[in-house]
């Protein structure tokens, strides 16, 4: 038999976690939101490097250019290029690399008519080490040249990209050969060759790309808040922060770690509260298919977040993305006395780069045998409930507060029954 004081307090405690819980779902609204990530590789641009006055690193080196393809014969021409690249580079992150010819002009030979052309194209190979691709091809093409310009082979600048694949000193080297092509004088090329005896190499200093970590941003979830026999369902944005941290090589193990305010996670928590366990696992796509599971007592970081970790195997080089959870359990335990149960199923469309995932570039650590794709749980995807709308947080505020108000109904309804029936009790 229930103590009418002890059932008493036991239903007002249990009201005023649910009151609570119900109404953290919707103080846990983001404050800020992160912008999409980008895609796996970035142009190092002035803008985009990490020292934006960086002076590019540069080589100059000499082709001896002779003309095929015609009638005509002309003389070697000297052709002067400068190779250059940018100074430094993090992993993950395409460098320009250029090469630009100067105008080298020619005198053809008593009796000899060249055809006129209007441009000249460009195209050779670079190789190069400690990149993504040992071979690194390039193009590119002049200005148009005016009608009466003196013959000469015009400045012709052709480039490529060429991105870094592990941290320390990556090289490119200048193309042995290069082809200009005249336009408008079908058949005719420069074939040209490089005769620098010094190797002509640039040197770009590679570091390890710092993963950035989302801001928390705000999924939509459908969330069902329970206490006993008692249960709410409503519809709520969780702030989510996602934070890789490890080698980020392939055979190695890094740290997930999911973040969120726990106003979103069922609280404010009553006092007393003793644990709050987390159930759910965090997708990932990419290079590899595999998930992160997450599953303990979350981490109070005593500034009102909470947090959970989780092991992820790298089995692949490339760029991962990892997913907010499709579906998440989270349990409040307050004193013994209370378990309050949100449980919540994402609404939101899922995408590789939605704004609440985290990329983390895998590369190969050097002198590693290629390994064996291990293959993970799966996840199945985000469900099939439509795409993640925003949500109006005024309507959002009156529809929990009804919520929490027909559940401390109900409990007040249970305890006047209670009472009653106490009350007709033979003594």
């Amino acid at each position: 038999m229930f103590h009418q004081g002890n059932l008493a307090r036991r239903a007002a405690t249990l009201g005023a976690a649910l009151t609570l819980a119900v109404a953290g779902l919707l103080a846990g609204s983001p404050g800020a939101s992160a912008a999409a990530l980008s895609g796996p590789v970035m142009l190092s641009s002035p803008d985009t490097r990490a020292d934006a006055r960086a002076v590019p690193a540069t080589a100059t080196l000499t082709y001896s250019c002779t003309l095929a393809g015609g009638t005509a014969s002309l003389p070697a021409i000297s052709v002067t290029a400068v190779l250059s690249a940018p100074p430094t580079d993090t992993v993950g992150t395409a460098a320009s690399v250029t090469l630009t010819t100067r105008a080298a002009p020619f005198t053809a030979p008593t009796g000899t008519t060249l055809p006129t052309f209007t441009q000249v194209t460009g195209t050779g190979t670079a190789q190069s080490t400690g990149m993504t691709a040992a071979s690194l091809p390039l193009s590119g093409q002049s200005t148009a040249l005016t009608a009466g310009s003196a013959a000469q082979i015009p400045v012709v600048t052709v480039s490529g990209d060429a991105t870094p694949s592990s941290a320390g000193t990556a090289s490119v080297h200048a193309p042995p050969t290069l082809t200009l092509t005249p336009l408008g004088a079908a058949g005719l090329m420069f074939n040209c060759v490089l005769v620098t005896t010094t190797a002509v190499t640039v040197q770009i200093m590679v570091t390890q790309a710092t993963v950035t970590p989302t801001a928390f941003t705000a999924p939509t979830y459908t969330c069902t808040i329970t206490s006993g026999a008692h249960s709410v369902n409503r519809r709520a944005r969780i702030p989510i922060k996602l934070r890789d941290t490890g080698p980020s090589t392939v055979g190695s193990t890094d740290t997930v770690t999911l973040s969120s305010p726990g106003t979103a996670l069922g609280g404010p928590f009553p006092a007393g509260t003793s644990t709050v366990g987390f159930s759910g696992a965090l997708p990932v796509m990419g290079a590899q298919t595999d998930s992160v599971p997450l599953t303990g007592t979350m981490t109070d970081s005593c500034n009102g977040v909470f947090s959970m970790s989780g092991q992820l195997m790298l089995n692949a080089a490339g760029l991962d993305h990892i997913l907010p959870p499709p579906r998440f359990t989270v349990t409040i335990h307050a004193g013994g006395v209370i378990s309050v149960v949100v449980t919540c199923v994402l609404v939101t469309t899922m995408t590789a780069t939605m704004p609440s995932s985290v990329a983390v570039q895998v590369t190969r650590a050097a002198g590693t045998a290629i390994v064996p794709f291990l293959a993970g749980a799966t996840p199945s995807g985000a469900p099939n409930t439509g795409g993640g709308g925003s949500l109006h947080h005024a309507s959002d505020l009156t529809g929990l507060a009804v919520g929490g108000a027909v559940l401390l109904a109900g409990l007040g309804l249970m305890l006047a029954g209670m009472r009653r029936h106490r009350r007709q009790s033979p003594a």
